[in-house]
């Protein structure tokens, strides 16, 4: 019979499916139940009884983790997912460490981190079957369509300079409504730009979208995977990213696509999107093998006993209670509106 275990999820995850895949791999040992949380991160008290849990993206708060002390906990940390105020902090870690949390990361930087402070890691690097068949002869384009996500962390301001304007086709920009504008954009180049704003874009339309361009501009600074640059690098599209993690983890310049930063001054070579391809199929192929085979080391993990060190433990939870909330406490002061 199968052990139970609570998927610990966004709410708006339901539509993305971003953490199916863990879900598929998990189901082979556990029972799984999903729990839904919405932006307050409350969680529902249904879950609390469960002995095993995996939390993607969202990290468990305080009145989570003492009601379920040396339970069996697994977090697959994204950027934007450790407890605020504290980020990627040294206390972030102490928390994860003190409650035996264990940490599946898709980010080398985040495992690097992790691993630095003794917490018990398990780094995949996660690849999707490539859709293009390796035999299929790329049609080579003279003029070039672009796919860009705007989501607010890169704006379009950021990498279009590094782009001969001639040598395009079109951009392709899209956001979702949610999706604050972004200003000043430039007017002289708009004639190139088919906006397309959707409240929400399921897969199967991405991907058709995807199919159309040849060049997707990853959208973030930072990326715990980056779900969209994965889909993009299966369909043999050519990657440009900000030179930060994971976009640097995936992407090898001037091969798999181009990477930037705010002191860049190095121009594109559009040639390399054509010349490239069958090394961009090749190089995706050999990691979703390497995927497919690592992958397994998952469920090994999450089996595995957490050691507690029980010294002093009062004394520890409250050198971490304390200093959270000195870092709340500072927010509030110089941060608040």
């Amino acid at each position: 019979m199968k052990e139970k275990l609570a998927f610990i999820d966004h709410e708006y995850h339901k539509k993305t499916k971003s953490g199916d895949f863990l879900r598929k791999i998990l189901s082979k040992e556990y029972k799984i139940t999903n729990f839904w949380v919405k932006k307050d991160l409350k969680i529902p008290q249904k879950a609390f009884v469960y002995n095993n849990f995996f939390f993607f993206q969202i990290f468990p708060r305080f009145s989570f983790l003492n009601k379920t002390f040396k339970r069996n906990i697994m977090w697959a940390p994204m950027y934007d997912s450790p407890l605020d105020p504290i980020g990627f902090s040294q206390l972030l870690w102490d928390i994860v460490k003190f409650y035996g949390i264990k940490v599946i990361s898709f980010s080398q930087a985040i495992s690097f981190d992790a691993k630095k402070n003794q917490i018990k890691t398990l780094n995949l690097k996660y690849f999707k079957k490539t859709i293009i068949n390796k035999k299929t002869k790329k049609k080579k384009n003279s003029k070039l369509n672009i796919l860009f996500w705007y989501r607010g962390g890169i704006r379009l301001n950021d990498w279009i300079n590094f782009i001969d304007i001639n040598k395009i086709n079109k951009i392709i920009y899209f956001r979702t409504s949610d999706t604050p504008k972004e200003k000043s954009l430039p007017i002289k180049k708009l004639n190139k730009i088919e906006f397309i704003t959707k409240p929400f874009i399921k897969n199967s339309s991405f991907l058709k979208i995807i199919d159309k361009v040849d060049v997707f501009v990853c959208s973030r600074k930072k990326e715990g995977i980056g779900m969209a640059q994965v889909e993009a690098l299966a369909n043999g599209k050519y990657l440009v990213g900000f030179n930060d993690a994971t976009m640097n983890e995936y992407i090898i310049n001037k091969k798999i696509g181009f990477l930037f930063n705010h002191k860049s001054k190095s121009i594109i070579n559009l040639n390399d999107v054509n010349r490239n391809f069958d090394y961009r199929i090749n190089y995706n192929n050999r990691g979703y093998e390497t995927y497919l085979n690592k992958k397994k080391e998952i469920l090994r993990f999450l089996k595995k006993k957490q050691n507690f060190n029980t010294n002093s433990t009062l004394l520890k939870m409250c050198s971490i209670y304390l200093r959270y909330n000195i870092n709340l406490l500072i927010k509030k002061i110089f941060f608040s509106a």
